[in-house]
């Protein structure tokens, strides 16, 4: 709710005989970083976007639709304004200069009682919601300590691994990589079936403890190979390099042996599929281009990645009319596109918005979103539990417009799931394609198929209802 809602009927009625009415342009600033005006916003038609303008392009921040209110904290505070506030599009405004509402509010006790109050429940609302996304948010540990022989069957399957390391390391020879490679990757192999197994057999709980200790046996090992290393990071900063690595998919290390383990994490299942599955992506949306409307096109990408699905889109619609909002919680990931776009024709106009990807499909975002002809989900969903999914579908809806294009990516378990999320530190929701088919039409779209698969990554479209 905004401040509006909170304020009597008769207040309310009293600010609408103060407002003066602003048209703004698209792309025309209303409010500025470090400014002090104090007026007050209510959007009547079309969109405004909090910016950060220190970015470059510019970060969309957030997205505010007809009825939202800009300013009122900036109006009782006095404070600077924190951030760029510009027109979307096209955007019809109703402003209170600050000097006029003193007035109102200083000859009108119960108007200003009134107003006051409702400063203050939006100010609790917003503190709630902040507390709640924490909450929900929040990591906690809750791996149970590790039995002593699950602890041992954990150190026996680091030792075999160890040793293989060792004994390959010792053998080393320039010119016999090919053998080298072939004898880690054996190992390499085993021990993945063996952990696998093992892992399968603790309970939830353990697993977690387990993988840590098997984690900090492996590490001196592991944190040779470049892949390893940024993904044991888990830091934003390591995000884009580690997708970048993996797509080049050139083996990197801190020595040759790290260089040859690089080499064969880089061709795992699940890294071989991550690669395909945006090679995948970016056929279909080519394809589909010549059956996409000219004019005001509007793509959108949620979950940027590297960056490389971004600029395979530019390649693709870089000379039609087209707007290209792409939307991540990661302000990195979002900064590094700009690159990713720069040489193609400026027809194609970028936005980067940043939201919180889990508060958007739980449908708590206070982001205005607009319809769009085609929406991708690149590879958001490994990271959603299932009931986010299933209450996803208002908020996809809301995404399309009626017949739009949705491209989702989709990783379905692998023998090489138990590597990822217990020694790598990147943990998935896997699903099968055919069951997440099912969960979309059972959304109300139409035309759910799987576009591409090869397991462990797949490719699944819809079309959102007419």
């Amino acid at each position: 709710m905004n401040l509006f809602d909170h304020l009597d009927a008769a207040v309310r009625a009293s600010l609408d005989d103060l407002a003066e009415t602003v048209r703004a342009r698209s792309g025309e600033r209303i409010i500025r970083r470090g400014e002090r005006d104090g007026d007050l916003f209510r959007v009547i038609s079309g969109r405004l976007e909090v910016v950060d303008g220190r970015s470059r392009p510019e970060l969309v921040l957030g997205v505010l639709g007809p009825g939202a209110v800009v300013g009122e904290m900036a109006f009782v505070a006095g404070s600077a304004r924190s951030a760029d506030v510009r027109a979307g599009s096209d955007t019809v405004l109703l402003r209170w200069p600050r000097s006029t509402l003193n007035t109102w509010l200083g000859d009108d006790a119960a108007a200003s009682a009134n107003f006051h109050r409702a400063v203050s429940l939006v100010l609790a609302e917003r503190l709630e919601r902040l507390n709640r996304e924490a909450a929900s948010g929040s990591f906690v540990d809750r791996s149970a300590a590790v039995s002593a022989d699950d602890a041992s069957r954990v150190r026996r399957l680091a030792e075999s691994l160890k040793l293989a390391f060792i004994d390959i390391e010792n053998q080393l020879v320039p010119g016999r990589e090919l053998d080298h490679r072939r004898e880690l990757g054996t190992a390499l192999g085993a021990f993945i079936g063996q952990g696998e197994n093992l892992f399968k057999a603790l309970q939830p709980e353990a697993r977690i403890g387990a993988g840590k200790l098997l984690s900090r046996e492996l590490h001196p090992y592991l944190a040779r190979s470049r892949f390893a290393e940024l993904a044991r990071r888990q830091d934003e900063a390591s995000r884009a390099p580690l997708l970048g690595h993996l797509l080049v998919a050139a083996p990197e290390g801190t020595d040759p042996l790290g260089r040859l383990l690089d080499a064969i994490l880089l061709e795992l299942p699940t890294a071989r599929g991550l690669r395909r599955r945006m090679e995948a992506t970016a056929d279909h949306l080519e394809a589909l281009a010549p059956s996409l409307p000219d004019g005001s096109l509007k793509l959108g990408v949620v979950g940027v990645g590297s960056g490389a699905l971004v600029a395979a889109l530019g390649q693709v619609y870089g000379r039609r009319a087209a707007e290209l909002t792409c939307v991540d919680n990661d302000r990195r990931a979002l900064a590094f596109l700009q690159s990713g776009t720069e040489g193609h024709t400026s027809k194609l106009k970028l936005r980067l918005q940043h939201e919180d990807l889990a508060a958007l499909f739980r449908g708590r975002s206070e982001t205005w979103i607009d319809a769009h002809d085609v929406v991708v989900l690149h590879g958001v969903v490994d990271h959603l539990p299932d009931r986010v999914v299933g209450a996803s579908g208002p908020v996809l809806k809301k995404l399309l417009r009626p017949g739009g294009h949705l491209v989702v990516s989709v990783l379905s378990p692998g023998a090489d799931s138990f590597f990822f999320e217990h020694l790598l530190g990147w943990p998935t929701v896997r699903r099968d394609p055919v069951v997440f088919v099912e969960v979309l039409k059972s959304l109300g779209f139409r035309d759910v198929s799987v576009a591409w698969s090869k397991a462990p990554a797949h490719v699944v479209t819809a079309r959102a209802p007419a």
